[in-house]
């Protein structure tokens, strides 16, 4: 397990949240804006998966200061970020933090590497270091955030952390030709679990045609290329992926809605279960749907794996799967 408690600080809407009891599955809920996708971004930023420029792209170039402001907690750069996981004695805590008085002497420093030219448009420089038990040297990266772009140090990542995204068609059965290539006994793995979760799916086919990969599901009527297959087959294809893709590591699936018919979410839950020990990954998942946390109630109910929380500004409520079933049963609001 990569987290058993997480602390942040003057993270985006996080003034000081403390989440524990972090197991292998972890769902979340909660109303809008209360920071359920903030919380799985300090996780990608801490694992090393990504600098403080995440989400950069959502912003007009032309415009990224308020994004850089909304990265503090009341868009307050004097402060400094902390987001802080504990894990029986070993203590890990990444800092972020607005460089202003040593700035023009950094900067200058930097320089002298290509990847960083001095731009006197310059207008913020972020330093991420992280403190942990069993690393003692502290070693600094820096962003700089130009008028019209950004350049970041790369940090080195502690172990796999990735957000399930969206991938066109054309990506998937690339993604899906390179694993069925080069690693065909997880490939299999994958193509077994998708059985167990739709008995209609026999196998999965990839094809290379004139370099240009397609992947293809087949089942009773034969094959058929996934660009003609629901948008709930793709999402089944991408979590696979996902899954395989974070092995020993962290998986962060963001507002889980769920493309799947209701007759499908028990399965659902199921193939998380059973590919998150597969490829031991930790799973965070957010949701607003009542069916899909109904769902988890039922597939965990006897089972210490899934950890449910509901999340409030600057608080948090966790319930074992045990407490989330009789609340289910009770028919309590919980989200």
């Amino acid at each position: 397990m990569r987290y058993e408690t997480l602390t942040i600080k003057n993270f985006k809407r996080f003034k000081d949240l403390t989440v524990p009891n972090l197991t292998n599955i972890n769902l979340i809920s909660g109303k809008n804006k209360v920071g359920k996708t903030s919380l799985l971004e300090a996780i990608y930023v801490h694992g090393g998966a990504g600098t403080p420029e995440i989400k950069l792209w959502t912003y007009p170039l032309s415009d990224i200061k308020p994004f850089w402001v909304f990265l503090f907690n009341d868009y307050d750069m004097r402060k400094t970020i902390e987001i802080h996981s504990q894990k029986l004695t070993v203590d890990d805590v990444l800092f972020i933090r607005n460089v202003e008085d040593e700035k023009e002497e950094i900067l200058e420093e930097l320089s002298k590497y290509e990847a960083f030219p001095y731009r006197p448009e310059t207008s913020f420089l972020l330093e991420t270091y992280q403190q942990c038990s069993f690393c003692p040297d502290v070693q600094s990266y820096y962003t700089v955030l130009y008028e019209r772009g950004t350049t970041s140090q790369p940090r080195p990542s502690q172990f796999p952390v990735a957000f399930l995204h969206f991938r066109s068609i054309e990506k998937l059965s690339q993604s899906y030709y390179e694993l069925y290539t080069d690693d065909f006994r997880n490939y299999l793995q994958i193509v077994n679990e998708i059985r167990k979760f739709d008995a209609n799916i026999y196998n999965l086919k990839v094809s290379d045609i004139n370099g240009m990969p397609l992947l293809y599901i087949e089942d009773k009527e034969g094959l058929t290329p996934i660009y003609y297959e629901s948008y709930s087959e793709l999402e089944l294809l991408n979590i696979c992926l996902g899954m395989y893709e974070a092995r020993n590591g962290v998986l962060l699936i963001d507002n889980e809605d769920s493309l799947f018919h209701h007759s499908q979410l028990e399965a659902f839950w199921k193939l998380i279960d059973n590919l998150a020990d597969m490829f031991k990954v930790q799973v965070f998942i957010t949701t607003q749907s009542y069916e899909l946390i109904t769902y988890a109630s039922k597939v965990f109910k006897d089972s210490n794996k899934l950890n449910y929380y509901r999340l409030d500004e600057n608080s948090v409520k966790v319930f074992d799967s045990s407490e989330l079933k009789l609340m289910v049963e009770l028919g309590m609001e919980i989200r």
